[in-house]
């Protein structure tokens, strides 16, 4: 579990600083727009490098023949056609909720 923790927190700090913006942005708007309206406790939404994470093991789970969490690249996103080369696609997939304006989050990994 650390081997791959290590990896996708490598694999996001490789990705460009307009991509990692792209993802702060989504964070932002999704715990604005996406938090409980129920009374009582409200729930912390995750930051931009969690749901990162989280996106990529739904990937993972998608294509469990394919992709190794251990030593997933930034080459093999491209290679496969990931859809985490946009966070829109990503939306796309269901893996993310969605947010206003969330079809212009598509800067490239």
């Amino acid at each position: 579990m650390r081997e791959i923790n290590k990896n996708l927190n490598a694999l996001y700090m490789q990705a460009s600083e307009a991509y990692r913006q792209v993802w702060k942005k989504y964070a932002q708007r999704n715990g604005m727009e996406n938090r409980s309206r129920c009374g009582g406790i409200k729930k912390q939404l995750p930051p931009a490098k969690v749901l990162f994470v989280q996106c990529v093991w739904s990937w993972a789970k998608a294509n469990p023949g394919e992709v190794d969490l251990r030593s997933v690249s930034k080459e093999d996103f491209i290679s496969l056609d990931s859809p985490l080369l946009k966070l829109c696609a990503c939306v796309q997939c269901g893996w993310l909720r969605k947010v206003t304006a969330w079809e212009s989050l598509n800067n490239h990994i």
